[in-house]
């Protein structure tokens, strides 16, 4: 797969970062974060680094929660990157007492380690899975992080299932292959090719391949998230102390993809802060212009099927089913056109304006 941006194509994978990988050890292995507690289900971990302090390179690869004991400023560097600061010289690195969920290791595993560039003893009690991290589309997670949103596609093996979280930002979902189990706050429903989702804000959600081989689904961010791509430098989203439910009357999944007969467009999700639809290019018919005006936020159109002429004052080209196009935010007049022996199917999206 590749992407489309700005009239230039851009190479999906980043290159390869060099470390030594070999050095790397569990995170219950590392010395600094000391083992207090090995049960069947999870670890407790006291994790101590003094001033000047620097840990091992250690892996995350599950679900943690964090509970601040002694704040103090810290700095991270990822295998193979460069050093980077959490918070400025001076600063006391945070406060006591909060509580804080990082789940995002399950789907993007990082080795990392830690320094303490403060005056005082940083000190966190951590808390992980004692068992394997679940399997969430295995090797195959790929994301583009734009200047509004960004876009990520995950292959699902049999088996495979992302944790149960929550966060303030919505999300939408497409399917592309298989029908995947999303759950979202107490339902759980079907995402079959062509149905798609917005995830409201603070609503715990996961996904889930039940049905055996490789499934695929595409997910749109309303945020940028280089954090999903090398170097991963290190974010937190904010979420509320606990999920929320569902809204009374809120519809979830809906069949996008063959629900507009032989409109351009089938019917379009809106959330409070983005707009998930299904545009039909049809076979034959005059091109059609996505992007008539600029916009306050860019626009993602990934091709699930057909081959389409994209056109603009630019340039014209030809792009297949499996690339995504990203349209910046100021471009205006891009037209569509169906040079395949079908109709084009494409999921879009937008973040809200700005």
């Amino acid at each position: 797969m590749r992407f489309v941006y700005s009239w230039c194509v851009v190479a999906l994978f980043a290159p390869q970062l060099e470390g030594r990988a070999q050095d790397a050890v569990p995170i219950h292995r590392e010395p600094r974060h000391r083992l207090v507690l090995d049960s069947v289900r999870f670890r407790v971990l006291d994790v101590q680094i003094v001033p000047g302090d620097t840990t091992r390179f250690h892996i995350h690869d599950t679900a943690i929660l964090y509970v601040d004991l002694a704040p103090s400023p810290v700095a991270i560097q990822i295998l193979g990157g460069a050093w980077t600061g959490f918070t400025p010289p001076g600063s006391p690195g945070g406060r006591t007492g909060p509580v804080r969920i990082d789940s995002t290791y399950v789907l993007h595993p990082i080795t990392h380690r830690v320094t303490n560039t403060g005056a005082s003893t940083f000190r966190v009690l951590a808390i992980i899975s004692s068992g394997p991290a679940p399997a969430s589309g295995g090797d195959t997670t790929q994301t583009l992080p734009g200047t509004t949103g960004s876009f990520s596609l995950a292959d699902f093996d049999s088996g495979g299932t992302a944790v149960l979280h929550h966060h303030t930002r919505e999300q939408a979902d497409v399917g592309i292959t298989g029908a995947l189990d999303i759950t979202i706050g107490t339902r759980v429903e079907l995402l079959g090719p062509g149905s798609g989702v917005i995830v409201p804000s603070n609503v715990s959600h996961s996904i889930a391949n039940t049905r055996g081989s490789v499934m695929t689904v595409i997910e749109f961010h309303t945020v940028p998230r280089p954090d999903m791509v090398p170097p991963r430098p290190a974010m937190t989203f904010p979420s509320s102390p606990v999920p929320v439910a569902v809204p009374s009357g809120r519809e979830l999944v809906t069949q996008l993809d063959g629900s507009g007969g032989r409109s351009h467009i089938s019917p379009t999700i809106s959330g409070e802060t983005c707009t998930l639809r299904w545009r039909r290019v049809l076979r034959g018919a005059p091109a059609v212009d996505v992007h008539p005006d600029s916009t306050g936020a860019e626009l993602f159109l990934y091709i699930v099927r057909g081959d389409v002429e994209l056109s603009s004052s630019a340039s014209t080209r030809r792009v297949s089913a499996g690339n995504l196009i990203v349209i910046p935010a100021g471009e205006r007049h891009v037209r569509l056109r169906s040079v395949g022996n079908g109709d084009v199917g494409i999921a879009e999206f937008m973040a809200a304006l700005h």
